[in-house]
């Protein structure tokens, strides 16, 4: 039985008492009931994010080569950054330096070990955003490094 067609009939089911929103990504917006086009729009690339039963989900392109998994991750790193930046601003990196950064990538390589040789679930940041955020340490050491980081400041 095709996988698709199972969730649009559960899809077509609950939608019509629940229906999400879709965000909006660089490229269009829509709002309303959740159809069948809505679906295939999404499943094709045109949405990446949308809205269910008030909770966000991402629908992640899937790349067809590597270097464009690459240049999505980095774009996703880039967010990451953005979004945490805006809360710490430089100072807890400008204070420590590199030291400190290598510090902040130990605790999370330390907790990332654990869980993985335990086989625990974690229970407050994915795995996946625990690799995050190693990445986008390993960007900002660079950036400090280049002097960059204390240079730049985040274009408006």
């Amino acid at each position: 039985m095709d996988i698709s067609i199972t969730l649009l009939s559960v899809i077509d089911s609950v939608a019509r008492f629940f229906p999400p929103v879709l965000v909006k990504n660089t490229h269009c917006a829509l709002s309303g009931p959740f159809t069948r086009d809505t679906y295939y729009a999404i499943r094709e690339g045109m949405f990446e994010k949308f809205s269910f039963f008030g909770s966000i989900y991402s629908y992640m392109k899937q790349p067809k080569y590597l270097d464009e998994a690459f240049e999505q991750v980095c774009a996703e790193l880039t967010e990451t950054f953005l979004k945490k930046h805006k809360d710490y601003g430089k100072d807890n990196i400008l204070d420590t330096g590199e030291l400190g950064i290598a510090f902040r990538v130990n605790d999370k390589l330390s907790r990332l070990k654990n869980l993985l040789n335990q086989g625990k679930k974690p229970t407050n940041e994915s795995l996946e955003e625990t690799w995050s955020d190693i990445g986008v340490y390993s960007i900002i050491a660079l950036l400090l490094k280049r002097g960059w980081f204390e240079k730049l400041n985040v274009k408006k």
